[in-house]
């Protein structure tokens, strides 16, 4: 237990690493870049909807996203990740670079959710063997247990997104794709073991505005998240629940 506790985040580490990898090897072109911003998006909202409802610990979350698969958070990163592959480009080197992403990633989420069910057997007990009877799959989403077990009904909680660190990371995802929409933008060409190719567009108040947002949106959560964290601490001292007011 105690290796995989200092592990735990270790497919969020590699992701991390795997997006900076891609954007130094990425010769991206219009078309992947639609697609790549369609796959981040919706890797995005599926991780906002369900870190949204997401309870940890004290209580079993099983509805929204989690009538669908029991880990759709961890399904979103994937799915902003595949973005981030597309983002790369269709060269050799960058399918080579996404094939290992995701052939080391979707086992170390595995591990994951092995160890954390583990963990919500022994705090939810026949709950969560029950909830995992209704919900089959751990990681991949289905329409028909979605549909049967309630999955379109939700309440969604700007707290716990923020408790959640959701909205951190979708403006981190956001503000490293608009890098990969930078590089094709001013770097046409660009290789880390090439020329650097000037394309001459010096009109990017637009593109340099999004960066600016993102990153301020960015820093802004993270205030939330920072002051979120003391008033937990705070009201576990004093034995009340933590609030953002």
């Amino acid at each position: 237990m105690k290796i995989w506790k200092s592990g735990r985040n270790l497919p969020l580490r590699i992701r991390r690493i795997a997006v900076i990898v891609f954007f130094f090897v990425a010769i991206p072109v219009p078309e992947l870049l639609v697609a790549g911003v369609v796959a981040i998006a919706a890797g995005s909202l599926v991780l906002i909807l369900s870190y949204g409802v997401l309870v940890k610990r004290d209580k079993l979350t099983t509805r929204g996203p989690y009538a669908f698969c029991r880990h759709p958070a961890y399904f979103s990163m994937l799915v902003s990740g595949l973005g981030f592959c597309l983002a790369t480009g269709w060269q050799v080197h960058a399918i080579v670079l996404a094939v290992a992403f995701f052939v080391i990633s979707v086992p170390l989420y595995y591990r994951k959710i092995r160890f954390e069910e583990e963990e919500l057997e022994k705090i939810h007990g026949d709950r969560f063997r029950e909830y995992t009877g209704r919900v089959r799959r751990k990681l991949v989403p289905s329409l028909l247990s979605g549909i049967r077990n309630g999955g379109f009904s939700l309440r969604l909680s700007f707290e716990a997104g923020i408790r959640n660190h959701s909205f951190k990371r979708v403006c981190k995802d956001g503000f490293w794709f608009l890098t990969f929409v930078a590089k094709w933008y001013y770097l046409e060409g660009f290789h880390p073991f090439g020329d650097v190719k000037w394309t001459g567009r010096y009109h990017s108040w637009l593109l340099t505005g999004a960066l600016g947002t993102m990153l301020t949106l960015f820093l802004v959560f993270k205030y939330l998240d920072h002051r979120y964290r003391k008033s937990r601490k705070a009201a576990e001292s004093a034995g009340s629940s933590p609030s953002l007011s």
